[in-house]
């Protein structure tokens, strides 16, 4: 079923405001079958505008629950985002590094939140078939600070994003970041900022890598709260 609906999301590229007109029945009934057993899902649409309405505001978790999907509101165009259960975290399981809570503003189970490392380093990847080809994504850290953080202030964090299982892993973009400064303010209590851009070329397919890190161990990071990384078309 899963898989069904991944190859639906591949094939709806047209970037419509009514893009819910091109729902197929079958692709339709396994969307509803999924929200019906989400425990989130609190009212179920009952026909394609209405479920085209509701992923503009609701996000679909999709596989195990660590990649949502939501639709733009505005264009009509798909955008995902990988969960802290889908990332490579360094420390990730040692509970005086890192915790996992549930927090009733996230669209995810459980979010990893940081305690005490010195070495900083996450990454999220996606497979770049289930993006719109020859597009341009930007990629976004959506995130919030804990009511104490150390660390961040004044720290210049090192993103790059690659393609993997490309010769010599092609780098695309890679960009230093002041978190705090450049951050900005999303809806539902949570900041975000740009990781990067890429444009998504049909002959560099692979699993797209975004790797954000600081590696300085004389100073201790603590008090970010991660949503996810999110993957958004650019209009």
């Amino acid at each position: 079923m899963i898989k069904s609906i991944l190859d639906f999301l591949k094939s709806c590229h047209a970037p419509r405001h009514h893009e819910w007109e091109r729902f197929q029945q079958s692709d339709y009934d396994d969307i509803i079958l999924i929200l019906q057993e989400s425990s989130s899902a609190s009212s179920v649409p009952r026909s394609r505008r209405e479920l085209y309405d509701y992923l503009c505001h609701n996000p679909l978790l999709l596989g195990e629950g660590s990649l949502s999907l939501t639709l733009d509101e505005e264009s009509g165009r798909k955008c995902y985002m990988i969960g802290g259960r889908g990332f490579k975290i360094e420390w990730q399981e040692v509970p005086e590094n890192w915790s996992w809570p549930s927090l009733t503003i996230s669209r995810f189970s459980t979010v990893p939140q940081l305690l005490d490392v010195y070495w900083f380093d996450i990454e999220g990847n996606i497979e770049t078939v289930i993006l719109y080809p020859e597009t341009t994504y930007g990629v976004y850290l959506v995130f919030k600070f804990a009511q104490f953080r150390e660390g961040f202030d004044g720290r210049i964090m090192k993103s790059v994003i690659y393609l993997e299982g490309t010769p010599q892993n092609i780098e695309i973009t890679s960009s230093e970041l002041n978190i705090p400064r450049q951050s900005r303010i999303r809806e539902g209590e949570w900041l975000e900022i740009e990781l990067g851009q890429f444009l998504n070329q049909q002959q560099n397919q692979g699993t797209l890598v975004c790797h954000l890190f600081d590696h300085n161990t004389q100073v201790k990071k603590s008090g970010i709260i991660i949503e996810g990384i999110e993957f958004r078309p650019r209009i």
